[in-house]
């Protein structure tokens, strides 16, 4: 579990810990707040982007998982925490418009997914990628009641 140089582990249960570090199901208390991002750069220069990456979706899935069974805003401090720390991860975005989506807030859920398929595209499938877009986004409309569009 190598974290891609020097310190090896070390390095790596460091930058988990600090990733690992948002709220979790079973809810914490309010008063508990995500660890920023503040103080990683010595370790996310010692671990490789594939490495980071991989502690990042890990984390995202742990956070899919307790939406709807957490408070709002304790998801929303969990994603905003990856978002800190992996500012163009596309699936913190999708994270987030399920959040908006499940709490029924439209114009929020509206701005993530935009903010997905925009770093989705980059990220992964290109243009090929527009008609999953329009699919998801049409999806949207019709869950909010929209019929007239």
């Amino acid at each position: 579990r190598g974290g891609g140089g020097g310190g090896g582990g070390d390095i790596f249960a460091k930058l988990n810990a600090k990733i690992e570090g948002t709220p979790r199901v079973p809810s914490t208390p309010a008063s508990a707040e995500p660890p920023s991002a503040v103080g990683l750069s010595p370790l996310l220069s010692m671990c490789s982007p594939s490495t980071i990456s991989d502690m990042v979706r890990k984390r995202a899935l742990n956070i899919e998982a307790s939406i709807g069974r957490i408070q709002f805003e304790e998801t929303e401090a969990a994603i905003s925490n990856l978002l800190n720390f992996h500012p163009e991860q596309a699936l913190a975005h999708y994270l987030r418009y399920l959040n908006y989506l499940h709490h029924r807030e439209f114009p929020g859920a509206l701005d993530s997914l935009h903010r997905y398929f925009d770093y989705a595209m980059v990220e992964k499938w290109g243009k090929d990628f527009v008609q999953y877009a329009i699919i998801n986004l049409a999806a949207l409309h019709h869950s909010f009641g929209h019929r007239e569009l």
